[in-house]
């Protein structure tokens, strides 16, 4: 039974480990990046961003509170703006995808420090995402989890 218990975990852990996807990149301050993902009518997309900003004084990325994010999402299908976020340096996002197909999800940091006239900063954006069928309080994944524990047995 016990084994049977650790079995249907790391299943269930290896069946959700694919739904979440998270990155870094990089970009200058104003620049604008987008990222195309093809997703199911309904489900939700949910994420956190944190961007950086290299300080040359220091060496490093350090957070730049001052430094503000927009975050959009279309639906190209539909030719619909499901998102228009506006943030703070890091924070957190969602949305719900209205038809099946191709999205849009674009970020644009603004506020980093540039190095003088004519200059730009550089900004790490990291960008953790997560897509999944809209909340049912976990009714789905469960049902899920016993259907492939009976096939199992």
């Amino acid at each position: 039974m016990l084994r049977s218990a650790a079995s249907l975990a790391l299943l269930a852990l290896a069946i959700f480990a694919n739904l979440a996807s998270g990155l870094h990149f990089y970009l200058r301050d104003g620049e604008q990046q987008c990222f195309l993902e093809e997703l199911p009518k309904g489900f939700l997309v949910t994420g956190h961003y944190k961007t950086e900003e290299w300080r040359e004084a220091d060496k490093r990325y350090v957070e730049n509170t001052a430094m503000t994010v927009t975050m959009t999402a279309d639906d190209n299908f539909a030719s619909h703006r499901v998102m228009n976020q506006k943030g703070a340096s890091q924070g957190k996002f969602s949305f719900t995808a209205g038809n099946d197909g191709e999205h849009t999800i674009c970020v644009q940091a603004h506020g980093a420090q540039a190095g003088g006239w004519l200059s730009s900063s550089v900004v790490r954006f990291t960008l953790d995402i997560a897509i999944g069928e809209a909340d049912d309080g976990g009714r789905g994944a469960i049902e899920k989890i016993k259907d492939i524990a009976l096939k199992i047995k």
